[in-house]
């Protein structure tokens, strides 16, 4: 009877999980390595915080990047991406365990982190698994990237500093293009009533070396709108660490 019990506590479990599983990723879009490009989506923290929730437990710890990621998207163009290729491997937080500065480069400010990376991966990841075959290896290396190219700190070379002071879009753009030697996209938000930089999105090619290309018109139309001609790149506020 204890047997029988158990068993059925671990049927329940795994059916839970499932069914879980199914809702972040409930049909697939597409097949793995079925995209051209890839999109490196990151947030600028300090408007991420100041639009969800400060002071509710979730957010960065001390020392997070003013740059963290949202994720890395496989893509074709700003209207046709592949989704959820691979339902067959759902999300394992013990795979991402030891990831070193995952805590710092990706984060979630709306939720657990682990809720976070389980849309991520099963979303975006499982169609990426040409290039990154295991959900280990996906996270290791879009945060490598994210250091890789160090956003944030071409904004300090630039002398673009976290704040309330007003900078140019197009000071923004030369700086990044500058550094990373393609332009990016912008969007911005508005967060009682003051316009703020709020994601960038870097073209990433479809390669093991994840270089930096040009993104191409489509993606460009879309986002050039997002940003007014000038916005402030606000500070972490401290009630948004953990």
């Amino acid at each position: 009877m204890f047997i029988f019990l158990l068993l059925s506590i671990v049927k329940c479990s795994e059916f839970t999980e499932l069914m879980s599983n199914r809702q972040t990723c409930p049909k697939q879009k597409g097949s793995v390595g079925d995209y051209k490009m890839n999109v490196l989506a990151n947030f600028w923290i300090g408007t991420a915080c100041l639009r969800d929730k400060p002071g509710s437990g979730v957010g960065p710890v001390r020392g997070t990047n003013a740059v963290t990621i949202h994720g890395l998207w496989p893509g074709n163009n700003a209207s046709s991406w592949p989704e959820c290729c691979n339902n067959s491997y759902p999300f394992k937080p013990a795979e991402i365990s030891g990831i070193a500065d995952l805590s710092k480069n990706w984060v979630s400010t709306q939720g657990p982190d682990n809720s976070f990376y389980t849309h991520e991966w099963e979303k975006h990841g499982t169609c990426a698994m040409d290039l990154f075959h295991t959900e280990r290896d996906y996270f290791s290396s879009v945060v490598n990237l994210n250091k890789r190219l160090n956003i944030a700190g071409i904004f300090r070379a630039a002398g673009i500093i976290a704040g309330n002071r007003t900078y140019s879009k197009n000071d923004v753009k030369t700086a990044l293009r500058r550094g990373l030697g393609h332009d990016v996209l912008l969007e911005c938000a508005k967060v009682n009533g003051i316009s703020m930089l709020n994601a960038i999105y870097t073209c990433i090619d479809h390669s093991p070396s994840l270089n930096v290309q040009e993104c191409t018109s489509d993606y460009k139309s879309r986002y050039e709108p997002k940003c007014p001609s000038s916005f402030i790149l606000p500070a972490i506020p401290d009630s948004c660490y953990k």
